[in-house]
């Protein structure tokens, strides 16, 4: 009888074994030497993010447009699938060298605007005003979607200096894609 426990115990010991290391062998094939999850093919389960991009455009860029204009490389165009929404994130230090205008940021997607304006106010001249704006779409259909940003004063000039001045002024244009 000892001997048929002891045969039975063995083979559960060898079972779990055997299981363990399947189970490490499946581990090492879902995850890189870094720790990254792989993953070949593409999820799509509700909630997914099934694409980043983003733009940080170096080129210094001014406007005294008081009607909406494109703010000079913050474009994205990408590919979405059926039902998805993009989050989109914008920031820009914006130089106002001229006292008690606004400069006004919008987002749009296939040209028509989403979410809210942003900006921000110079009560004297020579101040940087730093904006930054979130806006999350509704359902998309599948095929292309353009994301711009565009921006205008209520007067005065406005500048983003990236190039002339890259440790004090910056924008930045980011879009998730997000799977429904």
């Amino acid at each position: 009888m000892r001997s048929k426990l002891r045969s039975k115990e063995k083979n559960m010991k060898r079972t779990i074994a055997m299981s363990v290391v399947g189970f490490l062998v499946m581990s090492c094939a879902l995850f890189a030497a870094d720790g990254d999850l792989v993953v070949n093919g593409n999820l799509t389960a509700p909630g997914v993010i099934a694409q980043i991009q983003s733009v940080s455009p170096t080129a210094d860029i001014s406007t005294t447009s008081t009607s909406f204009v494109d703010m000079g490389g913050m474009t994205i165009t990408l590919t979405t699938a059926a039902n998805s929404k993009l989050l989109i994130f914008w920031n820009a230090s914006i130089y106002q060298n001229t006292a008690a205008y606004w400069a006004i940021t919008e987002a749009q997607v296939d040209g028509v605007r989403v979410g809210a304006v942003q900006g921000g106010y110079s009560d004297a001249g020579g101040l940087v005003v730093p904006i930054a704006g979130t806006a999350v779409t509704a359902t998309l259909g599948v095929g292309q979607h353009t994301v711009k940003i565009r921006w205008r004063v209520s007067g005065g000039n406005a500048h983003v200096r990236s190039t002339t001045y890259p440790d004090y002024y910056g924008r930045t244009l980011t879009v998730m894609e997000i799977r429904q």
